[in-house]
């Protein structure tokens, strides 16, 4: 007894020293078991990295490895998309069946998964994917990867691109590309952007896109330059796209489908660390190195999965150094049947939490440098915050489980970036704005409208008794790129007025640290190093690096060339355009030869570091580097058999020229170098253009260049020139200050555009 009341008095006064002493013998044992949980994980993944566990499937159900595949699921008979997808060139279909889907199911050139077959696959996450819903879209993607995919077409039965044998100028499948790398949106909500603005809709938004922020401001700025393939492209779609409930139901019309149509041209544009956005399964190419990432989560509604998806995958692409991308329309939607507000309900779950789970995913980090492991652990943390339930982590295991059982190699973790690091893979870089174009009516933000001709009579003081017979064709496949050697940027509004009824697709070029126009002008621009007057000819390069979807040409031309480009439908659009070169031959190895240079060309600078000089330089380079390059081999091998063999070279006025897009890679090739050359543009441009097209084929657009005290009375001279395309030079601030000029321009140009 008398131990016991001393025990007692002990405790009592040593009561807080033994609470601590609880407590840390309590922190230990969890600390004990966490860490002992995450070694049996790592040990369970390194043993999964190693060898095949015999939980997994048979290796095999198929004979035939191909390369890229196609997956939906579908429970109705072969719909009038998919038998088009089933002809897709290069691609192997395979649809995954459900309960509904009808057992006579068949179709020539692709795979149907049966029901029964499904279950004779083997696969682990077989018993967390329920039937009758979408997510079984999981077995199609593990067949595929089990049988060879390096590239995963994910889409529905309701959905088929356009032009099967274009389908490869949509996405982009090799290690590298060019186009946009985007830039944070201003204010606090930078980490998220609504793509479709990007594609010409300014007012529509995609499912998952957090409705809160809908109609915040948005940044046009965008770096350009040639960086890695993005892994994960989401294609946009025209018709019916993937928009959200409150969207279908604030905007459809009775007794017709919403059809929306975005800008098809506008180049690829891919989100950096740092830059979230909502993405689907419905039009979307996944690359090898992405294949993890195709997990659906089964907790949520099917009009939620595919979102959630694509938010859980982005910090995990950014741990791997890889990243998301939007490309131009391919497809057209025509959506199967839906009750909008099931839809709502089904989307609940993204109106209420999209915005707190992509604030979330911004701020999230892994410090495991095991891309599993990464994986695992975002998937606990969405649980812990109830983005998804607990299920989850179960499925994403068995998921690892089966990558690793079908042979799938996961792509390792990098060193971290920070946010706004550049992805771009060479030390090149320039930045534009851009502004998608739409011809909805609707939605019509061109910069000209149907009033662009009531503009023009009266900017010309013209009656509507002025008219003309020009054939009034529209040239869509065609980039138009007026350049700027001076930054007179405050005409751009005239060129609006004269090029984009013709033209939708018009860049403008010059320099951009100037550069300023109309704010009610929503134009595209990109910058280029022009400043000295005489090397505009980098504009093709940067044209070329914005990587437009133009499938026809581009047409470069100074702000002040007057261009009649009604006359040139006969033209050969496979080959070079552009004014007369000169017959002289000249050999740049020659020291001084003024007496064979032409008459218009007997300038200083044409024998000085601008002219041969640059000239030398760019052809020794040229020929050094073709040994190692296929096209400035062609190019090398082209001017040999056009008559230009070494150091000789040709030269001609130069403010105006047509460029195929099917010979844009050999002009960039030899061009880069060209600039890097740092040559005047009248010698600079027929270099490159007499390596692509021959003598034969070459077409020279008839007009006149004039000079010195001609052009106090250009159009006299204008004039005189019959079947003229192009006149040149006539400046805008001319004519806009001088009533005398502007009537003759009006009366010689502008009414034949009427």
């Amino acid at each position: 007894m008398k131990m016991l009341e001393i025990l007692k008095i002990y405790i009592e006064s040593n009561r807080k020293y033994i609470i601590i002493f609880a407590l840390v013998l309590l922190q230990i044992q969890v600390y004990l078991h966490i860490t002992r949980s995450d070694v049996i994980y790592e040990q369970q993944t390194q043993f999964l990295r190693s060898e095949r566990s015999s939980s997994c499937p048979p290796e095999k159900h198929w004979t035939n490895l191909r390369k890229k595949w196609i997956v939906v699921t579908s429970i109705s008979h072969p719909t009038e998309q998919v038998i088009k997808l089933s002809r897709l060139p290069e691609f192997q279909l395979v649809v995954v069946a459900d309960q509904k889907t009808p057992k006579d199911w068949t179709l020539e050139n692709a795979i149907i998964l049966s029901t029964e077959k499904q279950l004779q696959l083997g696969y682990n996450i077989l018993q967390h994917i329920p039937w009758n819903a979408y997510t079984r879209k999981m077995i199609g993607y593990l067949f595929a990867i089990q049988h060879g995919a390096e590239i995963i077409y994910d889409t529905d039965d309701d959905n088929v691109p356009n032009i099967l044998t274009d389908f490869d100028k949509y996405f982009a499948f090799g290690n590298t590309t060019r186009g946009f790398i985007a830039q944070s949106d201003v204010g606090e909500f930078g980490y998220i952007k609504n793509p479709y603005v990007h594609f010409g809709q300014r007012s529509v938004w995609p499912r998952g896109y957090p409705v809160e922020l809908v109609g915040s401001a948005t940044n046009n700025n965008y770096t350009v330059c040639r960086y890695t393939t993005p892994v994960i492209q989401q294609g946009l779609v025209n018709g019916d796209p993937d928009v959200d409930a409150i969207f279908r139901l604030t905007r459809k019309k009775m007794y017709k489908n919403i059809d929306i149509q975005f800008d098809g041209y506008a180049p690829q544009v891919v989100y950096p660390k740092g830059i979230l956005a909502p993405f689907n399964s419905q039009n979307t190419l996944f690359h090898y190195d992405s294949f993890w990432a195709l997990m659906l989560p089964v907790s949520v509604a099917f009009r939620v999965t595919d979102i959630w998806r694509g938010y859980w995958a982005q910090p995990l692409l950014w741990k791997i150094g890889k990243n998301l991308a939007f490309t131009a329309t391919n497809t057209t939607q025509v959506r199967n049947a839906h009750n909008y507000l099931k839809d709502f309900a089904e989307e609940n779950k993204i109106f209420l939490e999209a915005g707190s789970l992509v604030k979330f995913l911004a701020e999230w980090k892994c410090s495991s440098t095991d891309l599993y492991n990464c994986m695992v652990s975002l998937t606990e943390d969405m649980v812990t915050n109830k983005f998804w339930d607990e299920q989850e982590v179960s499925l994403v295991k068995a998921w690892i489980l089966d990558l690793n059982c079908v042979g799938y190699t996961p792509p390792v973790i990098v060193k971290e970036s920070k946010a706004g690091s550049s992805l771009c893979v060479n030390d090149f870089q320039t930045y534009s704005i851009f502004n998608g174009i739409t011809s909805n009516s609707d939605n019509n933000n061109n910069a000209t409208s149907i009033n662009e001709k009531y503009e023009l009579r009266k900017f010309c003081n013209f009656g509507f008794d002025v008219n003309t017979t020009v054939p009034k064709n529209i040239y869509p496949e065609t980039l138009l790129v007026i350049t700027f050697n001076f930054p007179h940027y405050e005409h751009i509004w005239l060129l609006e007025l004269i090029y984009r009824p013709y033209f939708p697709n018009i860049l403008y070029c010059g320099d951009g640290k100037t550069f300023k126009t109309r704010e009610d002008l929503e134009i595209s621009f990109v910058h280029a190093n022009v400043t000295d007057g005489w090397s505009w000819y980098e504009c093709a390069l940067r044209a070329i690096d914005m990587n437009y979807g133009i499938r026809q040409n581009y047409i470069f031309l100074s702000d002040d060339v007057v261009f009649e480009f009604w006359k040139t439908e006969e033209y050969d659009k496979d080959e070079i355009w552009g004014y007369k070169i000169e017959d002289q031959l000249l050999d740049v190895a020659l020291l001084n030869q003024s007496a064979l240079v032409p008459q218009d060309f007997a300038w200083e600078w044409n024998r000085g570091d601008l002219g041969r000089v640059g000239c030398l330089k760019a052809l020794t380079r040229i020929a050094n580097e073709s040994a190692q390059n296929e096209l400035l081999a062609q190019f090398v091998k082209n001017r040999g058999e056009f008559g230009l063999p070494g150091t000789l070279m040709k030269v001609g006025m130069s403010d105006i020229f047509q460029l195929p897009r099917i010979k844009e890679d050999i002009f960039y090739e030899a061009g880069r170098i060209v600039r890097e050359s740092e040559i005047l543009l009248e010698m600079a441009v027929p270099l490159i253009t007499t390596g692509i097209s021959s003598p034969e084929k070459y077409v020279t657009m008839p007009g006149i260049w004039i000079w010195n005290e001609q052009r106090s009375d250009p159009f006299a001279h204008f004039k005189k020139v019959q079947n003229g395309v192009i006149f040149h030079p006539i400046k805008f601030s001319s004519i806009v200050g001088n009533q005398k000029l502007r009537k003759e321009y009006c009366d010689f140009y502008i009414k034949y555009l009427l």
